[in-house]
């Protein structure tokens, strides 16, 4: 078990990172990939996977690391994984869209339930 608490993109030196990449544009790539480093060097890629349990499958195998949003952690747990916040990676900002037209009867929840989610995970000034 590590005794890290968090890491930094520094100590990603070197270390392959598995993600998508096919058919990515490469801002998201770059994005998720932290690519370049905040110091300049390049990011190593390495397998590529496609679902977040393909992403532990290949990191529990020794194959590299996975860079993905904290909330990830809540939802894919692994047994041989340790989830460390890396905490010089640039925010992750999502943002919800829809269409003016649409008629969906669960939209007005969604939206709802999104602004109360949102104002929660708010940090104070």
């Amino acid at each position: 078990m590590s005794e890290r608490t968090s890491l930094t993109t520094a100590d990603l030196a070197g270390v392959p990172v598995i993600g998508p990449r096919d058919g990515m544009p490469e801002a998201v790539v770059n994005f998720w990939f932290i690519d370049p480093r905040p110091d300049g060097s390049r990011a190593v890629f390495g397998p590529q996977a496609r679902t977040p349990e393909e992403c532990l499958h290949l990191v529990a195998a020794g194959h590299g690391c996975w860079i993905a949003p904290a909330s990830t952690v809540t939802y894919f747990a692994h047994p041989r994984l340790v989830w460390l916040p890396l905490v010089d990676a640039p925010p992750n900002v999502l943002a919800l869209i829809w269409s003016r037209d649409s008629t969906n009867a669960y939209l007005p929840l969604l939206l709802q339930e999104t602004r109360r989610i949102a104002v929660s995970c708010t940090p104070a000034s």
